[in-house]
């Protein structure tokens, strides 16, 4: 999706946390589907489950989530389900 340095140039992404078997960050741009966070985790058949949240801390709830997503899908679904851009 471009690395750390390019999401928080680009989106204002913050607060990046490994997991075992992902990732999550949070945005402080608004996404046109309200969320303001993502987690992206990897899945036994070497796919993502991508799930968009909003709210914050306890009234975080779940907005979509998508299975059986590829590597060089990523990028694309980011921007498509939240309106905001990766790159130029």
């Amino acid at each position: 999706m471009g690395g750390d340095r390019r999401l928080a140039a680009m989106i204002g992404a913050r607060n990046f946390v490994a997991r075992e078997d992902g990732i999550q960050f949070k945005w402080g741009a608004r996404a046109k589907n309200g969320a303001n966070a993502i987690s992206i985790d990897l899945t036994p058949d070497d796919t993502y489950t991508v799930t968009f949240w909003k709210g914050r801390g306890a009234n975080t709830k779940k907005v979509e989530t998508f299975d059986t997503v590829y590597a060089d899908q990523l990028k694309r679904l980011f921007e498509t389900v939240t309106g905001l851009y990766l790159s130029l």
